[in-house]
C-alpha cells in the first residue's frame, strides 16, 4: 500500500517545487516589472460633484506659461478691464449699455461672464483669449464675472495681476438688502408667481439668515473666510455676497484707486449719466456718453440710452432682457419685517464700508 502511494507523493512534491521556482523567476525578472505609477493630485473643482485630475507641471511648462502670458499681454489679447461684481447690482445692464459705446470689445457670451478665474482656468489661457471679440487692439477688452468679489480662490486678485499688471477693476455696489431679494428671485423665482416672491423670500431669509449670523458672530476672520469660500456658490450666496466690507479688503490690498473704481449702483439706477462719465475718464476712453443721452422710463423707473451712433433712437433694457425685475416700480417688494431684519444685519458692514472707502452710499 505504501509502495503504491510513493509515486503520487513524488509527483505532488515535484509540482509544488516547480510552482515555487516559477514564482521566484517572475518576481525577479526585469521583463515583468511594471514602472511605478505616476503620482497625481486630485483637486476639487468649484462645481458640485465635479472633479478635475491634474498633474504638477514640469519646470519647462511653467516657463512656457510665463512666456505665453507675457506674449498675450504684449499683443493686447488679455482683458484690460474686469468687472468683479456685485451680482444683481446692475452689472449686466451696465455692460449692455457699454456695448453701445464703441471703444470696447467683449467676450462671446450673452452675459459677458467668462468665469475664468473661478471655474474655467483649467481650460487654459488660449481659451480665455479666444472668447474675446478679435477687433483692433485700440479697443479695450472688458469682461465681468460678478462673483469674483467674494468667490474662491483667495488668489483671484493676484491671478489677475499676473495676467495683466495694468488691469483695471470695476466694482458696482448697491443696497445689499434689495440685492439679496433680487438674487433670490434670479436663482429661485422660476416657477413662482411674481406676486408670491415676497412670501418665498421671507421663507428663504428665515431659514438661512440665522445660520450666517451665528457663524459671523462666533468665528474669527480666518474661519469666516473659509465659511464664505465654502458657501459662495451655495444657497447662502444671496446673503453672504452683501458683506461688502469683508470681501473688499483682499481687493484693496492689491488694487489702488487708480486701478479699481467702485461705482455706486444706486446712483447708476437713479441717474446713470454722471456715473458713466466718471467711468469713461477712469478708463481713458472717449466720452461718447453724455448726461443728456439718458432718458427715464417713467413706467418702470429705468433709464434708456440715446446711442452715440444714432441718437435719434432709444436703447432700453426693459424690453430686451429680464433685468431689473425686482427694481421696477411695478415689481412686488419684500415684506417690511424681512427688509428691516436684513437692514439690521448688514448695517455694521455698511458702516465699515464707509470707513474703508471714505464715502457714504445712498443706503447708509
Amino acid at each position: 500500500m505504501r509502495d503504491n502511494t510513493r509515486p503520487v507523493l513524488y509527483a505532488i512534491c515535484s509540482s509544488l517545487l516547480l510552482l515555487v521556482l516559477c514564482m521566484h523567476l517572475l518576481n525577479n525578472s526585469q521583463i515583468f516589472k511594471m514602472p511605478p505609477a505616476k503620482r497625481i493630485t486630485v483637486t476639487q473643482d468649484y462645481k458640485p460633484n465635479r472633479r478635475i485630475v491634474s498633474t504638477n507641471l514640469p519646470l519647462d511648462d511653467k516657463y512656457n506659461r510665463t512666456e505665453e502670458i507675457s506674449k498675450a499681454t504684449n499683443q493686447g489679447k488679455v482683458p484690460d478691464v474686469i468687472g468683479i461684481g456685485v451680482r444683481k447690482c446692475g452689472t449686466g445692464v451696465y455692460m449692455k449699455f457699454l456695448e453701445k459705446h464703441g471703444y470696447f470689445r467683449f467676450p462671446s457670451f450673452y452675459n459677458y461672464e467668462t468665469e475664468y478665474f473661478t471655474r474655467n482656468k483649467h481650460k487654459g489661457l488660449s481659451w480665455y483669449m479666444s472668447v474675446f471679440d478679435p477687433t483692433p487692439n485700440e479697443k479695450l477688452a472688458i469682461e465681468k464675472t460678478p462673483h469674483y468679489l467674494y468667490a474662491k480662490p483667495s488668489s483671484i486678485p493676484d491671478d489677475i495681476l499676473q495676467l495683466n499688471s495694468n488691469a483695471k477693476i470695476i466694482l458696482l455696489l448697491c443696497n445689499p438688502t434689495p440685492r439679496a431679494y433680487s438674487c433670490f428671485v434670479h436663482h429661485y423665482g422660476k416657477g413662482i408667481s411674481s406676486k408670491d416672491w415676497p412670501f418665498a423670500f421671507e421663507h428663504y431669509v428665515r431659514k438661512n439668515l440665522p445660520l450666517v449670523q451665528q457663524t459671523l458672530a462666533n468665528s474669527p476672520r480666518q474661519d469666516i473666510e473659509k465659511f464664505i469660500f465654502a458657501n459662495w456658490n451655495s444657497n447662502l450666496e444671496c446673503i453672504i455676497a452683501g458683506l461688502y466690507s469683508f470681501h473688499i479688503k483682499r481687493w484693496q490690498s492689491r488694487f489702488n484707486e487708480s486701478h479699481m473704481m467702485i461705482i455706486n449702483g444706486e446712483k447708476v439706477m437713479q441717474n446713470p449719466g454722471p456715473e458713466y462719465i466718471k467711468l469713461q475718464k477712469f478708463l481713458g476712453v472717449p466720452e461718447m456718453f453724455q448726461e443728456k443721452d439718458w432718458v427715464k422710463n417713467n413706467t418702470t423707473g429705468h433709464f434708456c440710452l440715446r446711442p452715440p451712433n444714432n441718437r435719434s433712437t432709444l436703447y432700453c433694457q426693459d424690453d430686451q432682457v429680464k433685468k431689473g425685475r425686482t427694481r421696477s416700480l411695478i415689481a412686488a417688494k419684500p415684506k417690511r419685517n424681512i427688509t428691516m431684519w436684513l437692514n439690521n444685519f448688514y448695517r455694521p458692514y455698511n458702516d465699515e464700508l464707509v470707513q474703508l472707502l471714505g464715502k457714504k452710499f445712498l443706503w447708509n
